[in-house]
């Protein structure tokens, strides 16, 4: 019997060892930043041109008009001017042309960090201790069992001595 007393108590000890965790609660994925630069060539027009011409005709003695004098005032291209039967022709060859200016475009990407749940197993029984609950679950039963025949034979073995004096 202090045999079986010295086991439960070693059993009862061993049995409430805790448990080791080495899993975090709640792990973060790590941000992803992305810069992309693109450099492209973006077209500009260049605005139409403009000329001021300034013409000083005169007239002669047989009343002839003649062009004494032009001038003009022109911001790029070619021009020709002519002066023919009292008719002033003026034309400006203007060419349009577009010219592209380098311009960078920045993308920048983001990714905002998303919080994972990570399964947290906490207060858990090894199998270890789950064998020793079961085992000392089995043996206070057998205990009790073993307890209760002891005190039944007792009272029993009474009754029948009491029983077996009273015939006799």
């Amino acid at each position: 019997m202090k045999n079986l007393v010295y086991l439960l108590w070693m059993l009862i000890l061993t049995a409430c060892v805790g448990s080791r965790q080495s899993v975090a609660p709640i792990t973060e994925v790590p941000i992803q930043y992305k810069e992309k630069i693109v450099e492209r060539l973006v077209p500009v027009e260049i605005p139409a041109d403009s000329a001021i011409v300034a013409a000083l005709f005169a007239c002669d003695s047989t009343n002839q008009v003649y062009l004494k004098e032009l001038s003009e005032k022109k911001s790029g291209g070619q021009s020709n001017s002519a002066f023919k039967d009292g008719k002033l022709t003026y034309k400006l060859i203007i060419r349009h042309d577009t010219v592209f200016v380098q311009a960078k475009d920045s993308i920048i990407y983001k990714e905002i960090p998303v919080k994972v749940p990570v399964e947290v197993r906490v207060n858990f029984l090894t199998k270890w201790q789950g064998f020793q609950i079961v085992g000392f679950r089995v043996l206070a039963v057998a205990l009790v069992l073993w307890l209760f025949l002891k005190y039944w034979k007792s009272k029993i073995s009474k009754v029948f001595k009491t029983l077996l004096n009273l015939k006799n």
